[in-house]
């Protein structure tokens, strides 16, 4: 039996982060009021679901590889995070915390990058223990199962505020290594100070 049940109730860039990240806001409702929850301690496994979009829907990469749309008929792991629960009776909120990337080699990115409008449905699975008190005031802990989980769609604009917010503006660019070496390699010989001199060299 599941005795705390979680509702994410909104996501929201994470502002001076070392690296981008977005904060869902979880809140958990305890179904044994009568015992207390004195904190708890969860893993989250945050995924992807690409098939709850609409086929129609379904976002295709826009650099043209094709592999992004033969997965979005499945959950994508988005990545793993660890939470811990402040004490409550009833109803307690905390916050987990998820990274976000600019790297189009990682497969959420390119999800995300592709998303026009609308956004992307999640679901977060929870694992882990809870404490509470018990009727002599003993701490005594229970696991909360991975059938825990809660559902959102985190609009778009979320991710890309949260990159904007870390980036200002930069995007980077994958190439092959030793593609990037004579990249630099003419960069250096011809004394551009940034990598937007170089680029404005070449476009001319």
């Amino acid at each position: 039996m599941n005795d705390l049940i979680f509702r994410i109730e909104g996501a929201s860039p994470v502002a001076f982060a070392v690296s981008p990240q977005i904060a869902l806001a979880v809140r958990v409702v305890n179904a044994r009021p009568e015992q207390p929850v004195h904190s708890a301690l969860l893993r989250c496994q945050i995924q992807i679901d690409a098939a709850a979009r609409r086929e129609a829907d379904a976002p295709t990469d826009p650099s043209g590889d094709a592999s992004i749309s033969r997965r979005a008929a499945k959950r994508l792991l988005w990545t793993q995070a660890t939470a811990v629960v402040p004490p409550f009776e009833h109803e307690g909120c905390f916050e987990v915390r998820v990274p976000c990337t600019f790297d189009m080699c990682i497969a959420t990115a390119k999800y995300f990058r592709a998303l026009v409008e609308g956004g992307a449905p999640i679901v977060v699975l929870f694992n882990g223990t809870v404490f509470r008190r018990d009727a002599t005031g003993a701490l005594c802990a229970s696991a909360v199962p991975w059938s825990a989980e809660a559902r959102y769609t985190i609009p778009a604009q979320v991710w890309h505020d949260a990159l904007d917010d870390h980036y200002a503006g930069a995007a980077p660019v994958p190439v092959r290594r030793d593609l990037f070496e004579r990249l630099d390699r003419y960069r250096r010989e011809n004394r551009l100070p940034s990598w937007d001199a170089l680029v404005d060299r070449l476009l001319l």
